[in-house]
């Protein structure tokens, strides 16, 4: 039986089953789109394929606990979306001394607040 025609939701029931095959067909389908998804959000290449590989780390997990309560491509996108927010989270708490200076503008040098302002041009950018 060829797994790649098969539909998301036969496939998650497989791997539920324990299919390794079923999720690597998953995985094919949906990492180029995650990976993508991400870089977009955290804006680092290594970061991103963290956070990818701890969104089908999670899946794997939860599909194999059938604890997946969405069709399967939003479910992913969510998990995706969680775990690199929780890595920009990480990340400004590990630099937190450096956003607060860089917020208040104080003891920052011109290139510093050159690429602050990219920052803040590019997120409202993004939520826009």
């Amino acid at each position: 039986m060829r797994l790649s025609r098969l539909g998301d939701e036969l496939l998650a029931r497989y791997v539920a089953r324990g299919s390794e095959r079923a999720f690597a067909v998953l995985y094919e389908r949906y990492h180029q789109q995650l990976y993508r998804y991400c870089r977009s959000i955290l804006r680092d290449d290594s970061d991103a394929q963290d956070a990818l590989q701890s969104t089908f780390a999670g899946a794997l997990q939860a599909l194999r606990r059938s604890q997946r309560n969405a069709p399967l491509r939003p479910w992913l996108f969510r998990i995706a979306h969680n775990e690199a927010i929780s890595l920009l989270r990480r990340r400004s708490r590990d630099s937190g001394e450096e956003l607060r200076a860089e917020s208040l503008g104080v003891g920052l040098s011109v290139e510093q607040e050159a690429a602050g302002r990219e920052r803040w041009r590019s997120l409202v950018e993004d939520l826009g």
